[in-house]
């Protein structure tokens, strides 16, 4: 068993609290009943860029789902939600730990067309 198969038994997890207005976001949550959703990647080989982006995908979808991303047209829920899901991909991917995990979101992140 490689490093990555032992490590993809550890899963991604998202933790976040939930938001009632923009600022919300400006301390980590502690909130242990906060909604969450597990990143699983067992099935994929992330020696392949192909793999790579399947678990960026992955992770990204799942931010979303968590912070209600493009659920709301109101501006301040939308910031609030863009905020929440670039900090649940930021965390998620710090835990996973993949190298060519972090250098894909690092490239992405600094693009504007994400």
């Amino acid at each position: 068993m490689n490093l990555l198969t032992k490590r993809s038994a550890l899963t991604g997890l998202f933790v976040l609290a939930g938001f009632a207005s923009a600022g919300a976001f400006a301390q980590e949550p502690t909130d242990t009943s906060a909604p969450s959703i597990t990143v699983r990647y067992a099935d994929l080989n992330l020696t392949e860029p192909v793999a790579v982006e399947v678990l960026y995908r992955r992770v990204q979808m799942a931010a979303q789902e968590v912070c209600n991303h493009g659920q709301s047209r109101e501006l301040a829920r939308q910031v609030a939600a863009d905020k929440c899901v670039h900090n649940a991909m930021n965390n998620a991917i710090q835990k996973l730990d993949v190298p060519e995990l972090n250098a894909l979101y690092r490239v992405k992140s600094n693009r504007k067309d994400g």
